[in-house]
C-alpha cells in the first residue's frame, strides 16, 4: 500500500484514482469527517448511500457504489470512463468518550468483508483500477490504524494508495 499527502476528494476529481472507498456509518448521516466533504464535493455518493435503507444492520460489510459522472477526466484506465467512490458501511454505532476522544465504533469484520468483496469484483478488470482510501475508520470511527492497513495488505489489493490529509500543508 502507498501513502501519499493530499486531499483525497481533490485527488479524485483530478483523475488521480479509478475508485474511492471511505468508510461510512449505516444511518446515511455522511455529516462530519471526510464523509462531510464527500457529501457536499460528489454528490453522486451521498445519493448512492441515500439509496440504502437508513439504520439497516444488514449493511455492515457491503457497499454502495456511484459512479462520479460529474467529472470530465479521463482515468486513462479503458475499463473505467469515470472514477467510482463506494461507501462502505463499517461503522453501526458513532460517539466519542466524554472528553471528546474517538470511542472504537469500527466493525473490523465488515471492513474486511467489504473490502474483499470491492476487490474481487474488480480483480477480473484486465487493467486493474487505482484505488484511494482516507484512513478509513481510524478517524472518526475510532479504529486502530495498524490492524486496519494489515487488513488491507491481507486481501491482496494491487493499486491501493492511502491518502493522508494535511490541511496545513495544502491549504485546504
Amino acid at each position: 500500500m502507498k501513502t501519499v499527502k493530499g486531499n483525497l476528494v481533490t485527488l479524485v476529481k483530478k483523475g488521480q484514482f479509478d475508485i474511492i472507498i471511505h468508510g461510512a456509518n449505516i444511518h446515511n448521516t455522511m455529516g462530519s469527517g471526510i464523509a462531510e466533504e464527500i457529501r457536499r464535493e460528489l454528490p453522486e455518493m451521498w445519493s448512492a448511500d441515500q439509496s440504502t435503507i437508513a439504520s439497516d444492520i444488514r449493511k455492515l460489510g457491503h457497499f454502495s457504489v456511484a459512479q462520479l459522472i460529474k467529472y470530465e477526466t479521463d482515468t486513462g484506465n479503458p475499463f473505467i470512463d469515470r472514477p467510482f467512490g463506494i461507501n462502505l458501511y463499517t461503522q453501526a454505532t458513532m460517539g466519542n468518550y466524554p472528553d471528546g476522544s474517538h470511542r472504537d465504533n469500527f466493525d473490523y469484520e465488515a471492513f474486511e468483508r467489504g473490502m474483499y468483496g470491492i476487490n474481487m469484483m474488480f480483480s477480473t478488470y484486465p487493467i486493474q483500477p487505482k484505488f484511494g482510501i482516507p484512513k478509513i475508520g481510524a478517524g472518526l470511527g475510532g479504529g486502530d490504524w495498524d490492524r486496519i492497513v494489515a487488513i488491507i495488505k491481507s486481501i491482496g489489493f494491487k493499486d491501493i494508495t492511502y491518502v493522508e490529509f494535511n490541511p496545513a500543508e495544502y491549504g485546504e
